[in-house]
């Protein structure tokens, strides 16, 4: 009901007409994706919105079984309760990000927030069980901001290619159903916790972006325009 009332909203709502201040006859989307995918920073936000939402659907996926697997004997119901609270960790961090990215540059709390992660899943497979159980409920804090800020930092500067350029973006969360079907494989070739090392190598390359591949090019040099 309450997404049907939200579908509802959006039909009898009218939206303004969003017009191109800048060049007045509209690119094909074959020129608009040769753009967009000339520009280096676009690209690698690409990759790494798909190495995020592929680590955030591993990690949130197989927790329960982490929990199980580490902690022989816990029911899957208490093992649930740990994927709520990662939930309630993940909305208490979006907020506390919010406030920080007015403070910080999106890209520096970005690499911050990668590392930190790197850091939790390193625990998580060295000590399975109850204490990598609670790091990888404590990655949802720092997830939390990745998804909006690595968009930002993808569609800077794209002027009037940002809507298609948006669009990609999104299509990137294909990361959640390719990586999580990698991490059951090394799972059941090396275990649960060491399974750990898929999103780990995600939050590596997220880090790498938030450091280096968020830059921009130009004239040989590396521009960067801050987010």
């Amino acid at each position: 009901m309450v997404i049907l009332i939200a579908a509802l909203a959006i039909a009898i709502t009218k939206f303004p007409t969003v017009k191109d201040e800048e060049v007045s006859e509209q690119s094909s989307a074959k020129s608009t994706l040769k753009f967009i995918f000339g520009k280096r920073h676009f690209k690698q936000a690409v990759l790494a919105q798909f190495f995020y939402v592929g680590a955030q659907v591993c990690i949130w996926s197989y927790l329960i079984r982490y929990i199980q697997g580490t902690m022989p004997g816990t029911p899957e119901k208490v093992a649930a309760n740990f994927l709520t609270i990662s939930l309630v960790v993940f909305t208490i961090g979006r907020f506390v990000g919010t406030a920080l990215l007015k403070k910080i540059k999106g890209h520096n709390l970005l690499g911050l927030y990668a590392v930190m992660n790197v850091a939790l899943l390193i625990v998580g497979i060295l000590l399975p069980g109850n204490i990598g159980a609670w790091m990888l409920v404590a990655t949802s804090f720092f997830m939390s901001i990745m998804y909006p800020t690595i968009f930002s930092l993808g569609i800077r500067d794209l002027g009037q290619h940002t809507k298609l350029a948006s669009s990609v973006l999104v299509m990137a969360i294909i990361g959640g159903a390719t990586l999580t079907m990698l991490m059951g494989a090394v799972s059941d070739l090396a275990g649960i916790a060491n399974s750990l090392v898929v999103p780990l190598l995600c939050f590596v390359f997220i880090a790498f972006y938030a450091l280096k591949g968020y830059k921009e090019k130009v004239e040989g040099n590396s521009h960067l325009s801050s987010y």
